[in-house]
């Protein structure tokens, strides 16, 4: 019942038209996390080369840190490194956090951004 209750509120960036390789991109996602504390869950930026069909290929995920309150969403923040040639994008992702799962994106508790 509680993890039904996550939402993916607001994402934002800072990439703005054509990022410069090299450069960093800052994350921040808005995320209600019902009667659940940030420590319960990880919240990750899948990123990727963008392929044909705009789905997301070669991705890796980049783990986002609680870093404010408002009103009743956590914010999570964090940073990618423009260090690849080509298009790429980003998805986020809210998934379990506890020192008994290894790979939490295979329970079928995964909250997806849109």
């Amino acid at each position: 019942k509680s993890w039904a209750s996550i939402e993916i509120r607001n994402v934002s960036d800072t990439a703005g038209r054509k990022p410069a390789r090299g450069g960093t991109i800052c994350l921040s996602a808005a995320v209600a996390l019902g009667q659940l504390s940030p420590e319960d869950v990880a919240v990750e930026a899948i990123v990727g080369k963008i392929g044909a069909n705009r789905d997301l290929t070669n991705t890796e995920a980049v783990r986002l840190t609680a870093s404010a309150k408002e009103g009743d969403s956590t914010i999570f923040e964090g940073s990618i490194t423009c260090d690849r040639a080509g298009y790429r994008g980003y998805t986020i992702r809210v998934v379990p956090k506890h020192e008994l799962v290894s790979v939490a994106h295979e329970l079928p508790l995964v909250i997806w951004e849109g």
